[in-house]
């Protein structure tokens, strides 16, 4: 080793607190990206592994294929595995109703692995004459069958039955010998194997197959393909193998991302460079010295390029480790919760790439080159005389370090000290200022692309507000033309069942309107957007009094909005998604009070006059009247979703009772009978209300269980929205884990930016500070110089920082909006974190270093080598 190195260690062992704050700063960014690339990789491969276990490995699957189309596809691609199927429909028996058919699939052996078929029971078929059947055959069929028995079963197709309407019959072709081998779990279908003979007979088959390796131009490539070829692909899988067929989500993702991504490695580099800058700056005299003896500039030079190899050796390993072993434990906590959470089968493993942890490699050891580059080339081009003077970072002109008379009034001669000595050092202070500013800009941009992914999150997922829903069709228990609703002290019983905090009861109807005058821009757009001019939906509610009086509270309206006639008061935030605009919450109606929207009622009818040889199905509308939009709220009734495309309009019993019967006279009048003589029957309005009753509870599984009574006395059904809802809550909950330990990280990267630019910087100041106690500055005084300096230190930043961050928030919105229509919103809370954190840890890291400088004695400091 030569003796320019021997200096370096000895450099970095007798300045042990910079060496391990700047060893920390490169394990962190380090860790960061390991952890960033084995956390994609991790997941995509947890995503693949599941799609695999539950659909199989296929890529593609080309439905009634011919020979030629086969050979084609096998030209086209690289098949590594493939099969040929044909399904055809069974039945228990040759008659029975629709649900009591189920598909049989004729398959090569090779169709069962591509499709993940798995047997529950016995085994899967592997010959001809082998069958495996659906789990639940046993429920449906009266004689059980086991396995290892022979079954006969009728082969064909299911046809509409001649001889009543609506009702189907399975047509066989044939019928078929089977021995039972197995039952099979998650389909619907059975699967029987058949020799390639069988396949090569029929003129069209269906043919599945893995690619490997996978083109990225498959869908271009299957796109060419003719049209009378049903080509299917497994797009969840492709897609988690980086074959996208819809770049809309990847684009909306690829702004933000590659500004975070630009962000942490500016903030790396500027992490490590202030450290070998300052290093440069402490060793200046010792260069000066070493060039005066004769050493080279390469030598110099080199001796810097040393130090960032002796610290990346360090550093480089233990970040990469730190990455990998943070994950693992991550993950070992989180894999239990997640496959009960999400149903899935196959565990969360750490999935180590070697190619992206080289590539976390290449990028600390890139970001310590270039961290390390200005300063060796500023090193070997200082002159021995310069560098014995420290005269490089001083050029100054008076006006330079002219300064105002109201800093001298706020902080004294000690303010105006500290400002002239700002002005003097403006390398270092510009150094200081810039990580200051980089730290904010990658706290907040992080932080915004968090809230936004939460939002868009938000968006994406659906939510409500009932946890469990109880809904009845009252027609379905009368006898009468009109419906049977829950008697009202049933009602007021369910209010009080154990475990209920809120209930919400009323009748609901689905009404339209024509009239899109009162629609909002938003609204308008979505629609001239999508060409639609079909009847718009609307939900129209009736509250019961007890409901309507806590939601008007709740939505903060006057209990006696609803006592002009026919007045509504509108839930009017709806989501809609187009093909330039995934999701967006959007409000239905401009939110004028007082405006007549006229409704009608829709049904589909069978109409035996209708010519032969055009569509029996037809629709007809009857006038409702009209509604008058009393209100306006965003407070959505408890069973209704946020992903709800259609408005709620709550109304009083009274108007929802007369626009029924409205209808229904409307439809018994004699000339809606003399247009349409339904064979099927009259048209009734009462068949199409419901009765909903929307519960809060502690414990939606207790609910439901008491909700079984009144169902089995009352009809209806009963669903527990909470535990279906929370699977969607509990992937928001998962990714704010993993974006708010990303911030974590950031933070930590962030703070050390900061503490090893300024402590290390007030450090070199140690002899000028031990100057201005020499000749006679307090205690006191020192601490307001300090003080100044602290706050136009964070003040400089946050003028560069805010406006900066700013930008890039609305860049990264306008990436995501492209895929969310959310409104653009600012993260305030974060932008309040940043602010009193920067004064916090400015403030704390220069009382820190500047305490171990005034415990210095003041000779000893005046002899310091450190300027």
């Amino acid at each position: 080793m030569n003796i320019m190195n021997r200096i370096t260690l000895k450099m970095l062992r007798q300045n042990k607190r910079r060496t391990i704050v700047t060893i920390i700063g490169i394990i962190l960014s380090t860790a960061m990206i390991a952890a960033v690339s084995t956390f994609s990789a991790s997941f995509s491969d947890l995503f693949y592994r599941q799609e695999i276990d539950s659909s199989g490995d296929w890529h593609v699957s080309l439905r009634s294929a011919t020979n030629e189309d086969i050979k084609r596809a096998q030209s086209d691609f690289s098949i590594t595995r493939a099969g040929r199927s044909t399904e055809e429909a069974t039945s228990l028996e040759e008659t029975s109703e629709y649900s009591s058919f189920f598909s049989i699939i004729f398959c090569e052996e090779s169709v069962l692995s591509l499709n993940g078929i798995k047997a529950s029971e016995g085994r899967l078929p592997n010959a001809a004459g082998e069958i495996a059947l659906p789990e639940d055959y046993n429920e449906q069929n009266e004689k059980p069958i086991t396995i290892g028995q022979t079954i006969t079963l009728p082969i064909g197709e299911v046809v509409e039955s001649e001889d009543e309407q609506h009702s189907w019959r399975l047509s066989p072709t044939r019928t078929e010998t089977f021995t039972v081998v197995g039952f099979l779990a998650r389909t619907g279908s059975a699967f029987a194997v058949k020799d390639f003979s069988y396949f090569d007979a029929l003129p069209t088959k269906n043919f599945t197959f893995h690619i490997d390796p996978l083109p990225s131009s498959l869908y271009e490539t299957l796109s060419n393909y003719s049209g009378e070829i049903g080509v299917q692909t497994h797009t969840t899988l492709l897609y988690y193998s980086g074959i996208y067929g819809d770049m809309d989500m990847m684009e909306a993702l690829f702004v933000p991302i590659v500004i975070v991504g630009l962000i942490i490695f500016v903030a790396s580099i500027m992490l490590i460079y202030n450290a070998f800058s300052i290093s440069v700056s402490e060793r200046s005299r010792q260069f000066g010295m070493l060039a005066s003896i004769g050493a080279t500039r390469k030598q110099k030079r080199n001796a810097v390029f040393f130090e960032g190899l002796v610290l990346g050796a360090i550093a480089i390993p233990i970040g990469i480790v730190c990455g990998i072993i943070g994950i693992g434990i991550t993950f070992w906590a989180i894999s239990p919760w997640m496959m009960e959470a999400f149903g899935m089968t196959v565990p969360l493993q750490v999935k180590v790439v070697p190619l992206a942890l080289l590539g976390a490699v290449l990028f600390a050891a890139v970001t310590i080159f270039v961290s390390a580059w200005i300063p060796a080339r500023r090193a070997a081009r200082t002159t021995p005389i310069d560098a014995i003077r420290q005269t490089g970072d001083i050029k100054l002109r008076a006006k330079k370090v002219k300064t105002s008379k109201f800093i001298e009034k706020l902080f004294g001669f000690e303010g105006t000290l500290a400002l002239k000595n700002l002005k003097r050092y403006a390398k270092r202070y510009r150094a200081t200022v810039f990580s200051l500013t980089v730290s904010i800009i990658l706290f907040l941009t992080t932080a915004t692309f968090t809230s936004y992914m939460g939002q868009s999150l938000s968006l994406a997922q659906s939510t409500m507000g009932a946890d469990v829903l109880y809904v009845r069709y009252p027609m379905e228990h009368t006898q009468e033309d009109a419906p049977s609703f829950l008697p009202q002290n049933v009602a007021n019983e369910l209010r009080t069942l154990d475990t209920v905090t809120q209930m919400q009861a009323g009748k609901k109807i689905s009404l339209y309107t024509e009239n899109d005058s009162l629609f909002s821009k938003e609204m308008k757009a979505y629609r001239q957007g999508t060409g639609t001019t079909d009847p718009f939906e609307l939900s129209v509610l009736a509250l019961e009094s007890q409901s309507f009086a806590e939601y008007c509270k709740e939505a903060k309206l006057p209990p006696d909005v609803l006592n002009t006639p026919n007045a509504a008061i509108v839930a009017n935030q709806v989501r809609v998604s187009s093909s330039n605009q995934k999701y967006a919450q959007i409000n239905a109606f401009s939110e004028k009070t007082g405006q007549t929207l006229p409704v009608s009622w829709n049904t589909w009818v069978y109409n035996e006059n209708v010519p032969e040889g055009e569509d029996h199905e037809q629709l007809i509308t009857v006038n409702a009247g009209t509604l008058t939009l009393a209100a306006y709220t965003d407070v959505r009734p408890l069973h209704m979703e946020s992903s709800a495309s259609t408005p709620t309009l709550i109304v009083s019993e009274e108007t929802f009772d007369a626009i029924v019967k409205s209808i229904d006279t409307e439809i018994h009048s004699s000339t809606m009978e003399n247009t349409y003589p339904f064979d099927s029957g009259p048209i009734n309005v009462y068949t199409q209300i419901t009765e909903t009753f929307s519960f809060k509870t502690t414990d939606s599984q207790t609910l439901v269980n008491l909700l079984n009574d009144y169902q089995g006395e009352y009809g209806g059904y009963t669903s527990d929205i909470a535990s279906q809802m929370r699977t969607g809550r509990r992937m928001v909950d998962l990714m704010s884990v993993f974006f708010y330990g990303f911030i974590t990280l950031i933070t930590l990267v962030a703070v050390a930016n900061v503490f090893n630019t300024i402590s290390t910087g007030i450090t070199l100041r140690t002899r000028e500070f031990a100057m201005l106690r020499s000749v006679g500055m307090t205690k006191k005084g020192f601490n307001r110089m300090i003080r100044m300096e602290s706050v136009f230190y964070g003040l400089k930043s946050l003028l560069y920082g805010l406006p900066v961050s700013l930008v890039l928030c609305v860049l990264m919105y306008m990436g995501l909006n492209r895929e969310f229509g959310f409104s653009f919103f600012l993260p305030v809370v974060p932008i309040l974190i940043a602010v009193c954190t920067i004064f916090f840890i400015v403030s704390l890291t220069m009382l820190y270093a500047s305490s171990k400088v005034k415990k210095m004695n003041i000779v000893s400091a005046l002899t310091s080598e450190v300027f």
